[in-house]
């Protein structure tokens, strides 16, 4: 008689049975990544011992995973683990920037750095996906207003205007407005072609955006 003995298939570790912690952990991994690399540009622009603190936040990388992976059967324990190594070379790293440049540079806990970014960015976007760019009288471009900036409703009409203007060779358009109503008009070949009305107060705006730029008294509403 004999007894075939086959071992048992070695169980997966619990977390990569989890549909929900690998995809968890990715997003940290990419998480970290993008507070490092916005670190690093930080570090270039003002000269900080980029070579040093890109050599502390990668170790700290380093570290911080292996522990994580080390103690996987405790998802939740090496996240914390971890986390709070990021933090403390994160932490040293606006620490030292701090003490090195002067207050007006200074990173504080606040909404305000991720409001910055976030109005930074927005005004990046705006700047890539813009149809119609004002210039200065020497050529050089005006910012494109975005976000909560007073004239960026203005520029998009502007833009509505020359996207219908510009290819149909237009030579005028008209904007006219009273406290109830708004007529704008473009001139092609001779010929009136009504455009969409816009809420009054909007069309002022555009009035003014457009006579801020050219240089004319904005308050003036009687002159053309």
């Amino acid at each position: 008689m004999s007894i075939l003995a086959q071992a048992a298939p070695q169980a997966e570790p619990a977390w990569l049975m989890s549909v929900y912690k690998p995809i968890f952990f990715t997003f940290v991994v990419l998480g970290w990544a993008w507070v490092v690399s916005r670190l690093d540009k930080d570090a270039d622009r003002f000269h900080l011992g980029r070579g040093v603190w890109n050599g502390i936040q990668i170790s700290a990388g380093i570290l911080g995973f292996f522990v994580w992976l080390v103690v996987m059967q405790f998802f939740w324990l090496g996240l914390f683990v971890t986390l709070v190594i990021f933090s403390a070379s994160i932490g040293g790293y606006v620490m030292f920037r701090n003490m090195k440049l002067p207050e007006q540079h200074h990173w504080r806990l606040s909404t305000d750095l991720f409001r910055d970014w976030w109005v930074q960015k927005e005004a990046q976007k705006a700047q890539r996906h813009a149809t119609v760019h004002l210039m200065e009288a020497n050529g050089a471009p005006i910012e494109v207003p975005s976000g909560e900036h007073p004239y960026s409703a203005a520029h998009i009409l502007f833009e509505q205007l020359m996207d219908f203007a510009l290819p149909r060779a237009a030579d005028r358009f008209e904007v006219a407005t009273d406290a109830t109503q708004s007529v704008i008009g473009v001139r092609v070949d001779g010929m009136q072609y009504p455009q969409s009305a816009a809420e009054p107060r909007l069309a002022v705006s555009l009035i003014d955006y457009l006579k801020q730029h050219a240089g004319l008294d904005v308050s003036d509403r009687r002159r053309k």
